[in-house]
């Protein structure tokens, strides 16, 4: 989390200070508004990646179960019983 957030910090901070910006005759309010408009979207893009789950569900056993609503793509599909799906 730590590693996303310094790489969105130092994008926006060399986007600022690039020669694309200081070609543009900007009042500070439009580049304090472009600056907001970017950490919204950065902020929008980490809440992305963040896992969502289902409500916890107890078992007959006491087994405590709690689903993945979203599962990554990437990984092999499981069957109930623990075999892998291809």
């Amino acid at each position: 989390m730590r590693k996303i957030l310094l790489t969105i910090f130092l994008g926006l901070a060399l986007g600022v200070s690039s020669p694309a910006f200081a070609d543009k005759k900007q009042t500070p309010e439009e580049l304090f508004e472009e600056g907001s408009k970017m950490i919204i979207q950065a902020l929008d893009l980490i809440l992305k990646t963040i896992p969502q789950y289902a409500a916890p569900e107890v078992l007959e056993n006491g087994d405590i179960i709690i689903r993945r609503i979203k599962p990554k793509s990437n990984q092999p599909n499981e069957t109930d019983e623990g075999e892998v799906r291809t």
